[in-house]
C-alpha cells in the first residue's frame, strides 16, 4: 500500500493520529486523492462524518486542513461551509458550473 492509500484509509477510519504521522512525514499528502474516483482526503473526509449530518470526522477534516488540504467549492459543500463557497464563487462565478467526474455539480455531490 503506497502513502497515499495509507493516507484514504486513515481519513475512512477516522484515524487522526496515524493520519498526523503520514502528514508530519509528508505535508503535501494533505491534497492526495484515492485511486478509484480520484477525490481528494477532504472529500472522504466529510462523507465519511464531518457534514451537515454528522461531525464525528471533524478532527480529521481539521487536520487535513491544518496542513493545507485544498477547500475547493466541492469540498466548501460536502463540508456544509456556505461562507467559503460563497467566497469562491465570488471570486470565480464560473465555478457554479463547474462539475465532477461524474458530471455533478457541487450542490449535486454532497
Amino acid at each position: 500500500m503506497d502513502r497515499k492509500d495509507e493516507v484514504m484509509e486513515a481519513v475512512k477510519r477516522g484515524d487522526v493520529e496515524g493520519l498526523r504521522g503520514l502528514l508530519e512525514a509528508d505535508r503535501s499528502l494533505a491534497n492526495a486523492r484515492d485511486s478509484e474516483q480520484g477525490w481528494p482526503a477532504l472529500y472522504w473526509a466529510a462523507m465519511y462524518g464531518c457534514n451537515a449530518r454528522s461531525k464525528h470526522h471533524q478532527p480529521v477534516v481539521d487536520m487535513l486542513i491544518e496542513y493545507d488540504a485544498e477547500v475547493d467549492l466541492f469540498a466548501a459543500a460536502y463540508l456544509d461551509a456556505p461562507e467559503r463557497a460563497a467566497a469562491l464563487l465570488k471570486a470565480d462565478p464560473a465555478l457554479s458550473r463547474a462539475t465532477d467526474a461524474d458530471g455533478r455539480t457541487a450542490l449535486q455531490s454532497c
